[in-house]
């Protein structure tokens, strides 16, 4: 069995209401050398929600999301709490964007972990629901 801990990525179009969509999840194992990030691939929903909001632009911030973290080095960094790491990508109060509070999971398989926990909260109420090889799932790194 293989600890984790996950988070989702919340779109808050009015910092005032708090109503907000999730539009992606990240799973983090240090033991397992496991970071990924899975973004929404279709924003329908959240236009639909927010029909102020482009597609284009939930799109082109949550690649943003998923470059900055490419670009952390967690092995070096030794960090074992999600928490932290999210905030290298994203300050808290930082715009329409947030984190959950981090979870705590077990599975089998960190891979499968993934796609359950985006099936749940990210792609559960899509008019039509992705399958895997639809989804846009980006790992990460494997920390060494």
């Amino acid at each position: 069995m293989k600890n984790y801990q996950y988070q989702i990525i919340r779109y808050k179009h009015d910092l005032t209401t708090g109503e907000f969509v999730n539009v992606g999840v990240v799973i983090y194992s240090l033991e397992n050398n496991f970071l990924r990030i899975e973004v929404a691939k279709d924003y329908t929903r959240a236009c639909s929600f927010f029909p102020t909001v482009s597609q284009r632009y939930l799109q082109e911030k949550m690649q943003e999301i998923a470059q900055a973290f490419r670009e952390i080095k967690v092995a070096s960094l030794k960090i074992d709490n999600l928490k932290d790491i999210s905030k290298l990508v994203l300050n808290e109060d930082d715009g329409c964007f947030e984190f959950t509070v981090p979870k705590n999971g077990i599975d089998i398989s960190l891979e499968k972990a993934t796609e359950d926990i985006f099936e749940r909260y990210v792609n559960k109420h899509t008019s039509k629901p992705l399958n895997p090889q639809e989804r846009q799932g980006i790992l990460l790194m494997e920390i060494a």
